[in-house]
């Protein structure tokens, strides 16, 4: 295993394409973790897999708090990172990036994916193809990345697992499954204490009434996946996954804090219009959902495909999962992801 440290200074990116590459077999399974910083803030970027087929996923993870290295679980370990390469790259202020201070607007995490993407080239070759595999808030910063053509120019694919690109709609139909679901498992006597203050809160308030009420929205969409028995509940230890992977757990939990309860983020997400703009995009697409997702709805994949009428798009539903079918039916959202990006 090989784990080099590599500071790259965002203005050296300019000239990027003249920086030597590295000498890879074809057959070695990679291993390399480094940084790019930018902006006060050091991003790491871990790639793992086999670069054979000349094709490196890119994790944008969720949250906007959330960690890229959970989803570095066992079964991508030993069977996805044998056939691709995955670049878990961690965004500013969320898993284990460093940093104090540099912007936290929406617009900056488009252009740090930028010069992720032209790092990994420069690093690995620029014939490299690379694919954007976005979930939950990652859905939101993937197209608003490929909706500026001259980014979207240097990605081979898309794929959108649970992503929110639409935040109005997104409360919106969470405030709907929550009511649906709520319903039905209060007939039938189930968690029925905890489903009625969910469906209480709901109807007593319109979705759209304030970003507060969004949070809790989102909270009781958590809490209510955790009670449906049709998702398979996957087995997530926290601490774990971090050990496992030599991640630093506290620089996690230090950027959730600051992430979720002092810059937020993710406020002015409702600012931006992405629905609107999905016709620019014209790379091929992915589209992955839980059936069962409530916080973000399968109402979203189907805004996604009706706005890219025009697009070369592929979907699957899978019925027993929730927000994150790559964990709760690891294997055939795995094998899905593998088979389309060599395909593509």
């Amino acid at each position: 295993m090989r784990a080099k440290v590599i500071y790259v200074l965002a203005v050296f990116l300019i000239g990027i394409y003249s920086c030597q590459n590295l000498a890879i077999h074809p057959d070695e399974q990679l291993d390399e973790h480094f940084f790019l910083k930018v902006d006060k803030q050091s991003l790491p970027i871990r790639v793992c897999g086999n670069l054979s087929e000349n094709k490196i996923i890119v994790i944008l993870h969720g949250g906007p708090c959330a960690s890229s290295i959970i989803y570095r679980r066992d079964y991508v370990k030993e069977f996805t990172e044998k056939r691709l390469a995955i670049a878990y790259w961690g965004q500013r202020y969320a898993g284990t990036s460093q940093g104090n201070g540099g912007s936290h607007d929406i617009r900056v995490f488009s252009d740090d994916l930028k010069k992720v993407i032209q790092v990994l080239k420069s690093k690995y070759g620029q014939e490299v193809q690379v694919y954007l595999m976005a979930h939950s808030w990652g859905g939101f910063v993937a197209p608003l990345f490929l909706t500026d053509e001259s980014k979207q120019e240097l990605v081979s694919g898309w794929i959108q697992a649970d992503g929110t690109h639409n935040y109005q709609l997104n409360d919106s139909l969470t405030h709907q499954k929550l009511l649906e679901f709520g319903h039905r498992e209060i007939s039938l006597n189930r968690n029925k204490k905890k489903w009625q203050k969910i469906v209480d809160f709901c109807q007593s308030h319109h979705f759209n009434e304030s970003f507060k009420v969004a949070r809790q929205l989102v909270a009781f969409a958590h809490e209510a996946e955790r009670m449906l028995p049709e998702i398979n509940q996957p087995n997530f230890q926290f601490f774990l996954t971090f050990t496992s992977n030599n991640a630093s757990a506290s620089a996690q939990l230090t950027n959730l804090i600051m992430s979720e309860n002092i810059l937020r983020i993710d406020q002015n997400a409702y600012k931006i219009p992405i629905s609107e703009n999905l016709h620019k995009i014209e790379i091929p697409c992915l589209m992955l959902w839980g059936e069962y997702d409530i916080i973000c709805p399968t109402g979203l994949m189907e805004d996604i495909i009706r706005n890219m009428a025009h697009a070369d798009i592929s979907h699957r539903v899978f019925e027993n999962s929730g927000h994150s079918p790559m964990f709760s039916e690891a294997e055939a959202f795995w094998n899905e992801v593998v088979d389309w990006v060599i395909r593509n």
